[in-house]
């Protein structure tokens, strides 16, 4: 991807920095992309990630060069 897309997914959303009501109350950094922007799990403030939903996780850092994805397909079975 472009530099100048990447970039576009570390803008924190509107309020970002205010409660989310979904979350508890806790404040949730999102990036307009729906990324969550740095915080004590990733190792740069510019890194991005999703926690996942089903045990599926991913992050990125544009100064480190490190990236991974982990993808789970799960299915239910009739």
């Amino acid at each position: 991807m472009s530099p100048e897309r990447v970039a576009g997914f570390s803008n924190i959303r509107d309020n970002g920095d205010e409660p989310d009501p979904v979350m508890f109350g806790i404040p949730i950094p999102i990036t307009c992309g729906g990324y969550w922007l740095g915080g004590h799990r990733v190792s740069s403030p510019r890194a991005i990630w999703h926690p996942g939903a089903g045990g599926s996780i991913g992050w990125a850092d544009p100064d480190g060069s490190r990236h991974l994805s982990q993808p789970h397909v799960q299915r239910a079975e009739p």
